[in-house]
């Protein structure tokens, strides 16, 4: 009696085409117990050598989507501060207004003077410069005094920056004219046998500084702190760079000055 053999259908020798699901004996519901193998990777690993064999793993591509992202970004950025943070334009600051022409206890009204400034915040420059005031200009405003027996009002004068550039920071943010040393603001360099000064001349405004009524704006204390300016020539002791300014005179007692 013949044996009838089976004959493989179209349907069966695609089977052979999928993948080759590898269970174990034990029927679970557990999607971990079951491993999913491809033919093509089966054959590449078991017929080359061993010390040949090597994981199915796909190369990345030369640059990563989010690291075209970040260069994207740091452009944009880097595009951003040069048009909105270049230094040309001086920025709007608020000074306390003070006087050593009037007595002490003068309380003036509004207390601050609106100026505009060139300085370490106002731009961005290269490392060895500077944003500093390239063009100045005088401005008088009207304040209210009240000391002694009645109010009065009065018209004071404040220096007003009118326009920055980036200058290198070995020289003065003055009108200097090739100054060797560098100052805060306000204060007047002076090279004296190759050593930098900066002091006031005598009437000047600046002495409010020298006599710690004042304080130094933000950017001429790291100006100070980076050894790139030269610390001003205070009248009753040291420059204090935590509280911003000279000493004052009921301070002087705290410190001892060396007179050469």
């Amino acid at each position: 009696m013949a044996t009838n053999v089976p004959q493989r259908t179209d349907d069966e020798e695609d089977e052979d085409e999928e993948p080759t699901i590898i269970q174990s004996m034990v029927e679970s519901n557990n999607p971990w117990e079951s491993e999913v193998t491809h033919t093509e990777d089966t054959i590449d690993y078991v017929n080359v050598a061993p010390w040949q064999r090597r994981r199915p793993s796909t190369t990345p591509p030369p640059l990563a989507a989010f690291d075209l992202q970040m260069i994207k970004m740091a452009t944009e950025n880097a595009k951003w501060v040069k048009t909105e943070g270049k230094c040309q334009v001086p920025q709007r600051r608020c000074e306390m207004v003070t006087s050593e022409q009037h007595p002490p206890g003068s309380v003036f009204w509004p207390h601050c003077a609106l100026l505009h400034r060139c300085d370490e915040g106002t731009g961005c420059c290269l490392a060895h410069k500077t944003c500093s005031p390239a063009d100045t200009e005088n401005v008088q405003m009207y304040f209210y005094v009240f000391g002694g027996q009645r109010a009065k009002i009065e018209m004071m004068t404040f220096v007003n920056h009118t326009r920055c550039s980036c200058q290198l920071r070995t020289s003065s943010s003055g009108n200097g004219g090739g100054r060797s040393c560098r100052c805060p603001q306000h204060f007047t360099p002076t090279s004296i046998n190759g050593k930098c000064t900066c002091d006031c001349h005598t009437g000047s405004r600046c002495r409010r500084y020298k006599r710690g009524r004042r304080t130094l704006s933000q950017g001429d204390v790291n100006c100070i702190t980076t050894k790139e300016c030269t610390e001003p020539q205070c009248e009753y002791g040291p420059f204090l760079s935590n509280h911003r300014r000279c000493t004052k005179r009921r301070e002087r007692d705290q410190y001892t000055t060396v007179r050469k």
